[in-house]
């Protein structure tokens, strides 16, 4: 998400649209694959986006300290 967020500033995406059409090529090896596997419209909105990848991947972004 931090990658996204850093190419999102750089192009400034303030479409919903803008930010699902670029948030795939800010993706590698299995959050890509995630992405690919999702059921094409099941997703219309980017803050669905957010919560399905932060979903998936929440217990790879705690830090050290909230981990245990």
């Amino acid at each position: 998400m931090f990658e996204f967020f850093v190419v999102y500033r750089t192009y400034y995406c303030a479409y919903d649209e803008q930010k699902l059409k670029l948030f795939p090529s800010t993706l590698k090896d299995a959050a890509l694959c995630w992405f690919i596997g999702l059921l094409r419209g099941s997703i219309t909105m980017w803050a669905q986006m957010q919560e399905a990848f932060n979903s998936k991947y929440k217990d790879y972004c705690r830090s050290k300290e909230t981990k245990e």
